[in-house]
């Protein structure tokens, strides 16, 4: 068996997801052993990879001032600025 480092691990799992396969059809393509991709995805999941840590943000001037835009990437939340931060937190860590 090949020793994969976290980060490959993590990416394995992207492809995965991105791929529209099951798990277990994945795992056939590329040869991983699927209690093994399902551990590790467990893993993975609870423990924080150095690509989730802080993202750098950027304040931007706006004509709407009544709006609190997230953008990362090419996604872009837009939230009132009265919003909860414990609701927000929840939030994020549902999508992580």
């Amino acid at each position: 068996m090949k020793r994969r480092t976290a980060e490959e691990w993590q990416s394995l799992l992207d492809q995965q997801a991105a791929s529209g396969l099951s798990a277990a059809a994945f795992c056939r393509e590329h040869k991983l052993c699927p209690k093994y991709f399902s551990l590790r995805k467990r893993q993975l999941r609870h423990s924080p990879s150095p690509q989730q840590g802080f993202i750098q943000a950027h304040v931007m001037a706006s004509s709407d001032d009544d709006v609190l835009s997230i953008r990362y990437g090419k996604t872009e939340l837009r939230l009132n600025p009265g919003v909860s931060p414990t609701w927000l937190a929840a939030l994020l860590k549902q999508l992580a």
